[in-house]
């Protein structure tokens, strides 16, 4: 395994050592045959093109040009919806987008993240329309996969190539629900793809030990910006972070150990302080890359509670499922009581005990009342009769905060949860409260018994791995938006939707025979994508699977037989299996968290909810294809250079 182990090192000491400490020029009174010899000869810092000349000068550039145009034209022309009614939902973070977000606070204020609200505003701004925002976001991703794919398969074209318009046109945008509806699940694929490709990115330039310190550090400042702004979409990115955590031990090794080879290489070529010094400078950068996305994340989150502290007077992100009111909400999850089930989360009986454990609440009998009768509340067999199910329970208790009036501000709702909670913590403490013995994958979620892991749950277990990559019960593209003309709060926000997203047609009310037909025409070339992908996509999964099984074996063979195995064929087999770890242990929280919304078993409803598919799905399938390229010996610039040299 010592061949693939050196490429890295072999490159980088050669060629850097080759340019910045080549032999210098002789003056004009040398020898005549010294100066035809010099020109005849360039040294090699004359013959270095500018990465810029030589970047205007592919024909490839070009092609993503073009090709990009194509995906902005094709997403205008299809289009967005708007769905009004949904006032938790489309309609709630529409509102967000206005600035009376600010000005007039309410108990719904601070249900959800704000990215895609900005996100909204920032296309508003910069006058451009919501659809073209998208658009251009997807081509921000898939720029930064073929950047990816380029690294990892040494300068292959044609991969890269495939990679870029894989992602450009990636059908998980044309879907009516997951990418065509006027809601944060539109910017949730490209944002994950964005995210993942720029880990890709930098996991490899680290492993490379080629790139500019500089080229590294902005590949990490961008990759903080993307993950901070992709955290905040929904109210689960902290798996995003969990992933990156895992590259980032990675790359501190990867870079750990290109200190010391560099170091080691540096002395045998006498380089000495020099050598020692060049060595620091880029296990620093390295290091400092590896420390800048999160560094970034934080100070976003700093800033966000700060705006939130000086609107809505609490430094909190989000007072639904976080903060006080949420640590309300994860107490009643681990409650036990024998009417738990994989579809309620928290019985009513859950939440009788928590009120006799709370002297603070039943100083509030109108809100334990409401608590226990809200309009969430569904049939089961809890003695009440009726029982919230699911993750539903933190919007009952919004409801039952402004029904029974017991909201006055987030800040004083927060302090009456701050106490309810220090009685409940007591409570368990003193045994008043048992805990519950089920597993729990997160706060944020109900537990389980491993006897519920049955059928119907594998079953949509599987429906959460491949639903998105097998496009199971795709709807193509944008359908009429919903507004009732009747009434006025929904006509509020479709008015404000096609204001702010500059697009008149999502207010419901100009549909037309002819947006109809257009519709009709741009869902069909929608459902001729459809089509494609799903015989790429089976092709792909046939590519992963037979390089996770086989690939390992392949590189044994090689080593066995004493042929080279290339360094970025191991790193690409390595972040694929990764990329796989990580899908299965997200599809199973996602698939959990759905159950309750998904009896019956609904295959749209998983699709939305597991999104983050798409992006692992095309990782992986670009580290596959990289790993068969570099094992195929594709011959790109770090191998030229090293066997050249």
């Amino acid at each position: 395994m010592a061949s693939w182990r050196r490429e890295s090192e072999t490159y980088s000491g050669r060629a850097r050592h080759g340019a910045r400490h080549a032999a210098p020029a002789r003056p004009d009174s040398a020898a005549p045959a010294s100066a035809a010899s010099a020109s005849a000869s360039p040294s090699p810092s004359s013959s270095v093109t500018p990465w810029y000349l030589r970047v205007l000068r592919a024909p490839a550039t070009y092609v993503i040009i073009v090709m990009g145009i194509v995906r902005v034209i094709f997403g205008n022309a299809m289009g967005l919806w708007f769905i009004a009614n949904q006032f938790y939902d489309d309609a709630l973070l529409m509102n967000y987008s206005l600035p009376s977000h600010y000005t007039t606070p309410d108990v719904y204020s601070l249900s959800k993240a704000m990215s895609f609200p900005w996100f909204i505003d920032l296309c508003h701004e910069l006058h451009i329309n919501l659809a073209v925002g998208i658009s251009l976001l997807w081509v921000a991703a898939a720029l930064a996969a073929y950047g990816a794919a380029w690294l990892l398969t040494n300068g292959n074209a044609w991969v890269a190539g495939f990679v870029y318009v894989y992602v450009l046109f990636c059908p998980s945008a044309f879907e009516s629900w997951c990418g065509t509806r006027i809601y944060r699940n539109a910017i949730l694929a490209p944002s994950y793809a964005l995210v993942f490709s720029l880990a890709i990115m930098l996991l490899a330039m680290i492993f490379g030990n080629t790139a500019r310190n500089a080229t590294v550090i902005v590949v990490s400042v961008l990759l903080g910006l993307a993950l901070s702004f992709t955290y905040y979409i929904a109210d689960n990115g902290s798996w995003i972070t969990y992933s990156l955590a895992v590259a980032a031990v990675l790359a501190v090794i990867f870079a750990i150990r290109n200190f010391r080879r560099r170091k080691v290489a540096g002395n045998a070529e006498n380089a000495g302080n020099r050598g020692t010094a060049v060595a620091v400078t880029r296990l620093v950068a390295a290091l400092l890359a590896v420390c800048i996305p999160f560094a970034t994340l934080v100070a976003a989150t700093a800033a966000y509670k700060a705006v939130n502290k000086r609107f809505f007077g609490v430094a909190q992100i989000n007072t639904r499922t976080a903060g006080e009111a949420g640590g309300f909400l994860n107490r009643l999850y681990v409650i036990d009581s024998p009417w738990r089930t994989d579809e309620i989360w928290a019985p009513n009986d859950a939440i009788h005990q928590a009120i006799d454990a709370s002297p603070t609440l039943r100083k509030y009998p109108e809100l334990c009342n409401d608590l226990l009768h809200s309009p969430w509340e569904e049939p089961s067999a809890d003695p009440d009769g009726t029982s919230v199910h699911g993750d539903l329970l933190a919007w009952s208790i919004k409801w039952a905060m402004i029904a029974s009036g017991t909201w006055e501000s987030e800040a004083q709702s927060e302090a009456l949860f701050h106490d309810v909670n220090a009685e409940l913590d007591a409570a368990f403490a003193n045994g008043t409260l048992k805990k519950t013995d089920r597993i729990m994958i997160t706060d944020g979620v109900g537990g389980f018994y491993p006897s519920e892991l049955d059928a119907d749950f594998l079953e949509i277990f599987r429906a959460t791995c491949f639903g998105n990559i097998r496009l199971r019960d795709y709807a193509p593209g944008a359908q009429a938006s919903m507004a009732d003309n009747t009434d006025p709060g929904q006509l509020k926000v479709a008015n404000a939707a096609a204001v702010m997203t500059l697009l008149p047609y999502v207010d419901g009310t100009k549909d037309t025979s002819a947006m109809t037909e257009h519709r009709i025409r741009m869902n069909s070339i929608a459902t001729a994508i459809f089509t494609v992908y799903r015989a790429v996509n089976l092709a792909l999964m046939i590519l992963v699977a037979a390089v996770a099984l086989l690939g390992l074996v392949a590189m044994i063979v090689r080593c066995a037989r004493r042929r080279h195995i290339p360094g970025m064929a191991v790193l690409a087999w390595v972040v694929m299996l990764g990329m796989v770890g990580i899908a299965a242990a997200y599809s199973f929280s996602v698939a959990w968290f759905s159950q309750y919304i998904t009896h019956p078993f609904v295959q749209g409803i998983v699709n939305f909810y597991s999104l983050g598919n798409v992006a692992l799905f095309a990782m992986c399938a670009m580290c596959a294809m990289a790993f068969v390229a570099q094992m195929l010996g594709s011959r790109g610039m770090l191998r030229d250079a090293a066997a050249e040299a």
